[in-house]
């Protein structure tokens, strides 16, 4: 699998497997993971850490990466996307998270998870890199029948996907205590509106497509 797409500031979107990711980029985008979720927010939980990388045991070839990088190479936004076929963090881990609905196990819903970005691609693009890889994840999903999505979010994420991306989180669960701090489980619609609206966001026309 090897798809792209592109935005303004030269900014491109690339999707591949754990697989075939090539070494160095593999590790780049671990050690922007390690610099977000361990040096930013201080996550501790289910991390493992090595040489300032952040893995943890979902990273393996059920995965799907959408990432972009720098002219040299380094990655500065990432998200992992993995079918609810497969075993994933919600299910297995914060079951607890989700009342409104059954916990899903199908190929039209997939989780989202370790979505982050670099400070030096947040500031250049003044927030708008959220849309443009959020619009990213949206287009993935209507190219793969892909309904919706869920993730594990904090309450202070919700009005940044809502105001940066123009996208639909909704609860399907009370808050929780987790071992870094309180989430909760949203599930997010994938639809050519949401796609018009996030790119509308990012300042982009939806005519790209995939490369």
């Amino acid at each position: 699998m090897f798809l792209q797409f592109k935005y303004m500031h030269n900014i491109t979107f690339e999707c591949k497997r754990w697989n075939e990711i090539p070494r160095e980029v593999k590790i780049s985008m671990l050690k922007l993971r390690y610099n977000v979720f361990v040096k930013e927010l201080k996550w501790t939980a289910g991390l493992i850490i090595n040489d300032e990388m952040e893995t943890d045991q979902y990273d393996n070839n059920n995965a799907i990466y959408i990432f972009s990088k720098t002219e040299e190479g380094e990655v500065n936004a990432c998200c992992r996307l993995i079918s609810t076929n497969f075993p994933y963090m919600i299910h297995e881990i914060y079951p607890q998270s989700v009342s409104k609905i059954e916990l899903p196990k199908c190929s039209t819903i997939w989780e989202i998870s370790r979505f982050c970005t670099s400070q030096e691609i947040r500031g250049k693009t003044k927030l708008k890199i959220m849309a443009m890889m959020i619009g990213s994840v949206i287009e993935f999903g209507l190219k793969n029948g892909i309904i919706n999505y869920i993730s594990l979010s904090t309450d202070s994420i919700l009005p940044v996907i809502r105001r940066y991306a123009d996208w639909d989180p909704t609860p399907i669960g009370k808050l929780i205590d987790t071992p870094d701090d309180k989430s909760f489980a949203i599930i997010l619609t994938v639809s050519e509106v949401m796609l018009q609206q996030a790119c509308k966001k990012a300042g982009v026309d939806m005519t790209h497509k995939f490369l």
